[in-house]
């Protein structure tokens, strides 16, 4: 059966979080969880560091997309709700 991981859960953010939260978050996961910080499991660290660096780069690509083409559009609002979630087979 294939697994959805919810990309919000990995950064433990919300699924309103702004752009600037979402960074801020990464920033933090990346540092904690980064290989060569965590030097008795390096290779448990390397996974979740990876798992975290997928998450930030699909949100945080989801909102330039999302934002970029809304400036075109002058009824768009920067309240925008993303939603992602990615299916492994």
């Amino acid at each position: 059966m294939a697994e959805k991981e919810d990309f919000y859960k990995v950064l433990g953010v919300e699924r309103n979080a702004s752009d600037a939260e979402i960074k801020k978050k990464y920033r933090s996961m990346a540092m904690k969880y980064h290989p060569d910080r965590n030097a008795d499991n390096p290779e448990a660290a390397e996974v979740k560091f990876k798992q975290i660096k997928e998450a930030y780069e699909i949100l945080s690509a989801m909102g330039s997309a999302i934002f970029s083409g809304a400036a075109a559009d002058s009824a768009a609002t920067p309240n925008v709700v993303r939603t992602c979630a990615i299916t492994w087979n």
